[in-house]
């Protein structure tokens, strides 16, 4: 067993596909297959359940996952920690910044995405984490990152300090064949026809957006178990930051409610109290900038 095989295993557990594992990965179908079919036989266990859907995790599975995330979190911070302190020995000026999102479909390409704008804005390097508000939290106290960003203001007993940059709209996503996908204009009563997810995951996000959204929906998740039925057998639709320009959502159509009807969310850089370092400050300045210059052109 590596992590190799845990990565592939956790990416197509949380996605329901081996071609958006792959995908998500960079590397072939081929890739994850093998490396999944090693993973069971070293096993002798049976993960997934295939069908023509997608994959769907077996009892031995399901428990092997909690596992498997942890140990995924785990790594990825060690990782996180050993190039941080490595720049810093070095005397790097590395921007280590820390984004509270959970694991979706591409992550990947939006932290790599938020790397390059941020580089090309500040012409300084940068190294994006994902992680929860908890775990950012910790990280940000151990001081192995110098800011975390959030959607949604943190909790105020987090003792942190905390900048409010701008804001973003909700955004809702549906199947490529929801009904709704083929409307530019949507309103809540629309919305209301079709179970909603707003995912408890999604921490700062999920505290402005659930007390919002959550007594005008009769149909709210928090979880789902199955994706691929969420999205094509119920015609779900997901609650998310309205970014429709990041290109993160492959099989999904971004569509936005009316002024009225909407609440935006901030964005927010946070950092601890009395401890803001210098590069906190850089980010936080062009942050600061790029989010008014945003604003000023419409977006």
């Amino acid at each position: 067993m590596n992590m190799t095989h845990i990565t592939y295993f956790v990416a197509a557990a949380t996605l329901g596909s081996f071609s958006l594992a792959a995908q998500e990965n960079d590397v072939t179908y081929q890739a994850v297959s093998k490396s999944i079919a090693n993973l069971e036989a070293e096993l002798g266990e049976e993960l997934f359940v295939r069908d023509g859907r997608g994959v769907s995790l077996t009892p031995f599975g399901s428990g092997l996952l909690e596992k498997a995330v942890e140990v995924k979190e785990s790594f990825n911070e060690l990782k996180a920690f050993a190039a941080h302190e490595a720049r810093r020995r070095k005397g790097s000026t590395v921007i280590d910044i820390g984004l509270c999102i959970p694991p979706f479909c591409n992550d990947a390409k939006l932290r790599r995405g938020v790397e390059r704008f941020v580089q090309t804005g500040m012409e300084r390097d940068v190294h994006v984490i994902q992680c929860s508000w908890e775990k950012g939290l910790t990280l940000l106290s151990a001081d192995k990152i110098d800011a975390l960003v959030t959607l949604g203001a943190p909790p105020k007993s987090s003792g942190c300090n905390v900048s409010a940059i701008g804001t973003v709209p909700a955004g809702l996503i549906t199947g490529p064949n929801h009904p709704l996908a083929a409307r530019d204009d949507i309103t809540l009563e629309d919305v209301a026809a079709y179970p909603v997810l707003i995912d408890q995951r999604f921490d700062c996000f999920f505290d402005e957006m659930y007390p919002f959204y959550g007594p005008k929906l009769p149909d709210v998740r928090l979880s789902v178990d199955d994706s691929d039925a969420f999205h094509f057998q119920e015609l779900g639709l997901v609650l998310t930051p309205g970014v429709p320009t990041l290109g993160i959502f492959p099989i999904g159509v971004m569509r936005f409610l009316p002024e009225l009807e909407t609440k935006k969310v901030p964005l927010c850089v946070v950092s601890i109290r009395g401890a803001k370092s210098s590069r906190c400050r850089a980010f936080e300045k062009f942050l600061y900038a790029s989010m008014l210059n945003l604003m000023s052109h419409g977006v």
